[in-house]
């Protein structure tokens, strides 16, 4: 059994989390975000992939050929996806409140906090923010929310989120609320109604 390749290693260390990864950690991600534009979260199209990529008689040039194409895919898309996420952030985002939480919401698909990465750790601490709340009104009358940590004195998300039947852990944690619930008009009843810019 040979070492293991580069590639494994990186969806290892995203999986877990291990931003201290010897492969660095912008590497890393930029494997995952390419590597699903090609499989499309499809296992089937992934496992078919991985074989055909690192079948035994392959040399090490040609892997490290491979790994460098995907990490710079990657980070073209990770550099697409920051300017599209702060564009919308600048436009869509806005201050509120969630049980007298101050939150930057935005109602988007994209659930994760790296949609509101334009926004600064200064910024959030001026305006005392303590987590970012992407939110999505989806079809069946129900709105689905997910909560960021966001600063050093971050609300415990899972706190917040189990007040509305959800969960998580202190550092990202979500809900699904009907989107008739009075927790849902209090929400759009209290929020400012500009854009944080």
């Amino acid at each position: 059994m040979g070492k293991v390749p580069a590639i494994v290693r990186c969806l290892s260390d995203y999986d877990v989390w291990n931003k201290d990864s010897e492969l660095g950690w912008d590497t890393v991600v930029a494997i995952q975000y390419a590597l699903r534009s090609k499989i499309r979260l499809n296992v089937l199209i992934a496992l078919s992939y991985l074989y055909d990529h690192f079948k035994e008689d392959m040399k090490d040039n040609e892997i490290d050929l491979i790994f460098y194409d995907l990490a710079k895919e990657g980070r073209a898309i990770i550099n697409y996806m920051a300017g599209k996420n702060e564009q919308e952030v600048s436009a869509y985002s806005f201050e509120a409140y969630v049980d007298e939480v101050k939150v930057v919401a935005m109602n988007t698909t994209e659930f994760s906090s790296k949609v509101f990465d334009s926004l600064t750790r200064d910024w959030l601490d001026g305006r005392k923010i303590k987590a970012l709340m992407p939110f999505c009104i989806m079809p069946g009358g129900k709105v689905r929310f997910s909560l960021y940590e966001c600063v050093e004195d971050s609300v415990d998300c899972c706190e917040v989120s189990k007040r509305f039947g959800g969960g998580g852990h202190a550092g990202a944690a979500g809900f699904v609320i009907d989107v008739s619930s009075d927790q849902f008009n209090d929400f759009l009843e209290n929020h400012k109604l500009t854009s944080i810019q």
